[in-house]
């Protein structure tokens, strides 16, 4: 016989998940997981049914909720021996999703192409499993079978002309979206150059001042002082990452 467990993180049996057995000769047959370890045999559970020797592959389908913990794989081959059982088990934990959208801060139109990623856990190698995805053309992206609890979501990349927004930390519940909104601010330049009427020299150590069109200084969103600089040997400052305006 070939025994098949499929439970949760804390040893309890989890019901619902789709088994796929091929056998030695190829052929495929499909079972359910009940709420017990259950062996297979023929497609109406009948347990008395006997495998003939050989070795078997199973494939899961995780029920809705639930995804594979990390050092588990879809896909097991297991020998069946002569009198004996053999025992492939699957672990399953809570699962739910993400939808993140991303819009510019300015206009708040969708932002397309902006790639965003959760570290879900390590493998049985001990490297990073990255659950990742693009936003489209509405902005949007949703980041399915992630663990629930505490998650930390990524924007990696963003279009040209855009800043990287700070990492957001959310609670994913099973079963549930729950919605992650970025906001990404333009990131703009003004060059500034500075030279003598007459003779067209550039002029070194000028101060400038950038103002919005309402006469208010722009001001440094982490200092919140007015943004001022100094030209240089060639008569120019450049003031870059600022937000789309006059």
């Amino acid at each position: 016989n070939l025994t098949v467990i499929v439970k949760d993180t804390s040893n309890n049996p989890v019901s619902g998940a789709d088994i796929e057995l091929v056998s030695p000769s190829g052929s495929t047959t499909n079972y359910t997981s009940t709420n017990s370890d259950w062996k297979v045999g023929n497609p109406a559970n009948d347990l008395t049914y006997v495998l003939t020797v050989g070795n078997y592959t199973t494939q899961i389908t995780v029920p809705a909720g639930y995804r594979l913990v990390d050092t588990c794989d879809v896909s097991y081959t297991a020998k069946v021996e002569n009198e004996q059982t053999a025992t492939i088990t699957y672990i399953l934990e809570k699962a739910g999703n993400v939808k993140v959208t991303v819009t510019d801060e300015t206009t708040g139109k969708p932002i397309p192409g902006a790639k965003v990623e959760v570290v879900v856990g390590k493998d049985s190698n001990g490297d990073d499993v990255i659950v990742s995805g693009t936003t489209g053309n509405d902005g949007s992206v949703t980041l399915e079978d992630l663990p629930t609890g505490s998650n930390t979501v990524k924007v990696t990349e963003v279009p040209e002309g855009y800043d990287i927004p700070d990492d957001q930390t959310v609670t994913v519940e099973q079963g549930q979206t729950t919605e992650v909104p970025f906001v990404v601010e333009s990131k703009g330049s003004i060059t500034v150059t500075v030279t003598e009427k007459s003779t067209g020299e550039p002029i070194q150590g000028a101060t400038v001042a950038l103002q919005n069109s309402d006469g208010t200084p722009v001001k440094d969103k982490t200092t919140n002082t007015a943004i001022t600089g100094t030209t240089d040997a060639d008569g120019k400052i450049v003031f870059d990452k600022l937000p789309n305006g006059n």
